[in-house]
C-alpha cells in the first residue's frame, strides 16, 4: 500500500466503496484542523469520491479521511495521506500513488525536482523513550528491593 505523499495547497481525491447506491455519505478529514466535506451519493457501484485542496495551515505529517454513510452512520471507510513540506531550498521529491483504507482509496501528489524532501518529526524517539522506560522499571524493582531488604533488617516485634 502506497500512502499519498502531498504539499500543502495540492488537490486530494479520495474514494470510499462499499456503500449502497444511493446512500449518502459525508466525509470528514481528520486533523487538528478537521475538514468536513459536504455528503454526496454514492454512486450505482457502491463508490463516493472527494476532490479537496490541503489547506496552508494543515500540521504536516499523517491525516486520516473518514467517510460515513449518513443513514446508518456506521459504514464507516478510511484512507491515509500524508502531508509533507520541501526543504528550504525548494527542492524535494513526492511520489504519486494510492493508498487504502479498509475499503478506500486516495490519489494525489506531486513531483518536483532540486533536492530531497524533509519529512516532518513525528511522534517520539524510539530508543530514547525506551531506555527512560527500561530506566524508571529498573528504579521501581530496585526501590521494592531495598523496602524489602529494609523490612527484613527490622527487628520483629
Amino acid at each position: 500500500m502506497t500512502i499519498p505523499r502531498l504539499q500543502r495547497g495540492e488537490p486530494e481525491t479520495f474514494s470510499a466503496s462499499g456503500f449502497q447506491p444511493g446512500e449518502s455519505v459525508h466525509a470528514v478529514i481528520h486533523s487538528p484542523q478537521t475538514i468536513e466535506l459536504a455528503s454526496k451519493a454514492a454512486n450505482s457501484a457502491g463508490v463516493v469520491s472527494w476532490t479537496f485542496l490541503v489547506p496552508e495551515s494543515f500540521d504536516l505529517g499523517m491525516h486520516t479521511a473518514i467517510a460515513t454513510s449518513d443513514s446508518i452512520g456506521d459504514s464507516t471507510r478510511a484512507v491515509s495521506f500524508e502531508v509533507y513540506a520541501l526543504t528550504p531550498s525548494g527542492g524535494g521529491t513526492a511520489p504519486t500513488g494510492t493508498g487504502s483504507g479498509p475499503v478506500g482509496t486516495s490519489s494525489g501528489g506531486s513531483t518536483s525536482s532540486g533536492g530531497p524532501s524533509t519529512l516532518a518529526a513525528t511522534g517520539a524517539n524510539a530508543i530514547v523513550v525506551g531506555s527512560a522506560t527500561a530506566a524508571l522499571l529498573l528504579l521501581g524493582l530496585a526501590l521494592r528491593l531495598a523496602t524489602t531488604v529494609q523490612r527484613r533488617k527490622l527487628p520483629v516485634r
